[in-house]
């Protein structure tokens, strides 16, 4: 059955592509008919006028037969109109015709072939579309040309058949080609069917406005490529990301048009197409990272796609949100968070890792405390619970639980800034154990031996590298707070209950914190309220004032709970926002539910005492790492001095010299090759210098596309430049972490002993 079905729509294919190679025929037939018609009429005018009005004949039947038929191609609603116009037409045209030939009206006729029957049939040929082998030759040299110029959406499209039925081409009342799209058992035309030249026209034109100063653009939508195609000739300085989101849309189109000359005419920076998430997400982090990129949308898709659009957008919003904090927090704190993770070395080796207590407190609940002002209507619930929970710290909370006089079981702490330090500055916590990550600041823990244990973060690349992290080592995910990093624990030491205490996410009755969180002055306190102007729904279902940091601080959050589908979170912050993936309870009901369980004071700092420290081989294999690192710094920085030299004779060179230039060019990337091979890169460099590299590695491409020696040469001046020099000027600050980092591997007893 389903062979016959699919003979049948073969058959019908095949006689509409055959209307269509007969089309351009009986126009050129009627037009030497027509034109015999204003002359004395033959016997060759009869027989010539015979031979159309049976080649009519023939379509009309044609078209019948099609319309009549049951089993009907799935690409039919495409052409549904067009037959039955065409067989209305033609009926109603040919009966006049035969009229004025009756009546011998001869120049009438003649007139009548030129501008009424003519038309019917070009206008047929326009809505059938061009011929599929003409299409499909099309698409051959098109994918060809992706295949070299955009080898990843040639690749990634290569994966996709071709489902006609749900897009077609055809043309345009003037002659073009446009897209059909089929959606919701409708029709529709992705550009203008009369004129889509004039219609990008008028679309570039009141954009005007909105792209004043820009010159980064990132198109949503492509289509047969004439909105673009108008946009770069208005804007032609313009640097363009083309992002297609329908690959049907982007296959149909490649059959369309000649997608060789569209690009010859535009400033592509970049071309996406589809909804994967690697290639998607690629081309949003080399967006994120132009300076203030505008988006501009294909206008029919704001109707088509105003779903997908959304999500696109929250999507760019977010990464360009991360990887701008990403380059902030990294040029602010990259070097410090290299010196804490540097410093720390010694107390990783001193102390032991988390991954000893995997599945360690499996059915055991984990109450995660933070200072919300929520935390103040539970703290007596709270102290109560803490003989059947296990009470969790997260970071600043500490203040607020020693000023109710609770002593949580654990501390996480992983905030490497001088900020943090005055939080646990005169606090009497050295009984009670804390978690550090590596980057946590080393003031911190530097005069701390007892009750410590140690945690990795993923991208802490200094940690990674000089304590040779496997991947069977526990890495938790980096978070926008430290609640983030102790849910991760907690989970990973086997806790399948977890209920947050005192974490708003938000500012309830335009308040930050509970009593006792003493690290913010009031008039910092009052400034962070001022700028919150934003809301949320807490848990009562009315709104909370909050900031943008603290919405994505509360996404993020989220994210993380997400990832854990078998763990139930519990939210008990009464005043707080409300947190997804959590069910609200009280304080009160989760005493309930734990009250038969008795937790142990002491039950950290007995599990950390049984937990074993690195061997001495571990310590010997960081110290000699260490050894190695003067030296190689003093050859990083010889070569970093040549590149910053070189690039400045580059950029005369080559204007005038271009073998020079090239032996400067071949230079610079041997010296950038032993840079990046060297263990003070890996080790120092990709963290300390973080945001520069980042911003380095996104623009990497244009360098991999230049094609002059003069576009090379910018690539250099502008982007590798500045990273040299950058790197050049922290190498003095690398040298004395480096140097305190071995005396303090040195300062350990077992070091000294072995």
């Amino acid at each position: 059955m389903w062979g016959c079905q699919m003979e049948q729509d073969n058959a019908i294919t095949s006689t509409m592509e055959d209307i269509k190679l007969f089309l351009p025929k009986l126009v050129e037939a009627c037009e030497t008919v027509g034109n015999l018609f204003y002359e004395p009429v033959t016997q060759e005018t009869w027989q010539q006028f015979g031979e159309i009005v049976e080649g009519i004949d023939d379509l009309y039947k044609t078209l019948r037969a099609i319309e009549y038929e049951q089993n009907k191609p799935s690409n039919y609603h495409f052409y549904e109109d067009a037959i039955g116009q065409g067989i209305h037409n033609i009926s109603d045209k040919f009966k006049t015709l035969n009229i004025l030939v009756d009546e011998e009206n001869f120049t009438a006729a003649g007139d009548f072939i030129h501008y009424e029957m003519i038309a019917v049939f070009r206008r047929l040929l326009q809505q059938l579309g061009e011929p599929l082998l003409d299409q499909k030759q099309r698409f051959h040299l098109n994918m060809e040309f992706l295949k070299e110029t955009f080898p990843k959406v040639y690749d990634y499209l290569s994966t996709f058949p071709y489902e006609d039925n749900g897009n077609s081409v055809i043309l345009s009342r003037n002659g073009l080609p446009i897209l059909c799209v089929g959606t919701s058992g409708k029709t529709v035309h992705l550009h203008s069917s009369y004129d889509p030249i004039h219609e990008a026209d008028r679309w570039v034109a009141q954009l005007s406005d909105k792209l004043k100063n820009k010159s980064t653009i990132l198109m949503y939508g492509v289509g047969c490529g004439y909105f673009v195609l108008r946009y770069a000739s208005v804007y032609p300085q313009h640097s363009l990301y083309l992002y297609e989101p329908d690959e049907q849309v982007m296959l149909a189109a490649l059959r369309a048009i000649d997608f060789r000359e569209l690009c010859k005419s535009l400033n592509i920076a970049g071309f996406t197409v589809g909804e994967a998430a690697q290639q998607k997400s690629e081309m949003l982090e080399y967006v994120s990272f132009q300076r203030e990129p505008e988006i501009v949308v294909f206008p029919v898709y704001r109707r088509l796609k105003a779903e997908e659009m959304h999500a696109f957008f929250q999507e760019l919003k977010s990464i360009v949100t991360k990887n701008a904090n990403v380059v902030h927090n990294y040029n602010k704190f990259g070097l410090n968070w290299t010196r804490n993770s540097m410093y720390n070395l010694s107390k990783l080796l001193m102390t032991p890792s988390i991954a000893g207590l995997q599945g360690a407190f499996k059915g055991v609940t984990a109450v995660i405390v933070g200072a919300g002002p929520s935390l103040e209507h539970d703290i007596e619930i709270l102290r109560q619970l803490k003989k059947h929970a296990l009470i969790f710290a997260a970071g600043s909370t500490i203040q607020s639980l020693l000023h109710y006089g609770i002593k949580p079981h654990l501390i996480f702490s992983i905030d490497g800034s001088e900020a943090n330090v005055s939080v646990f500055d005169h606090l009497d916590i050295k009984e009670i154990p804390l978690m550090f990550a590596p980057m946590l600041h080393y003031k911190i823990i530097e005069d701390r031996d007892d009750h410590l244990l140690h945690a990795y973060i993923k991208d802490d690349t200094t940690t990674t590298y000089f304590m040779s992290l496997t991947d069977e080592a526990p890495v938790f995910l980096p978070t926008h707070s430290v609640t983030g990093t102790a849910i991760q624990a907690a989970v990973f030491m086997g806790c399948e209950e977890i209920v947050l205490a005192g974490q708003d996410l938000s500012y309830p009755n335009e308040k930050v914190y509970a009593e006792g969180s003493k690290h913010f002055s009031d008039d910092i306190l009052g400034y962070i309220i001022g700028q919150s102007v934003l809301q949320v729904e807490n848990v009562s279902g009315t709104m909370n004032r909050t900031s943008q940091s603290m919405l994505d601080t509360l996404k993020d959050i989220e994210g993380i709970l997400a990832r854990f589908p078998g763990v139930r979170f519990v939210n008990t912050s009464r005043l707080g926002a409300n947190i997804k993936h959590t069910v609200f309870r009280y304080m009160e009901e989760v005493l309930q539910s734990v009250n038969a369980k008795t937790i142990d004071d002491h039950i950290f700092i007995q599990a950390i005492a049984d937990l074993p420290l690195y061997k001495d081989e571990k310590l010997k294999q960081v110290y000699s790492q260490l050894e190695r690192l003067p030296s190689e710094m003093q050859e990083c920085t010889k070569h970093l001095k040549n590149i910053v030299r070189q690039i400045g004779l580059l950029e005369e060179a080559s204007r005038t010299k271009p073998n020079k230039c090239l032996s400067l060019i071949a230079s610079i990337d041997s010296s950038w090759s032993e840079i990046t091979s060297n263990i003070c890169f890996k080790g120092l460099f990709l963290r300390a210098c973080a945001g520069e590299l980042k911003r380095f590695e996104v623009e990497l491409p244009k360098l991999i596309a230049a094609k002059t020696i003069l576009e090379q040469t910018a690539f250099y001046v502008k982007f590798m430049l500045p990273l040299a020099q950058s790197m050049f000027e922290l190498c003095p600050d690398l040298q004395e972490i480096i140097s305190e980092s071995k005396s303090r591997v040195e300062g350990i007893d077992r070091f000294s002993r072995s």
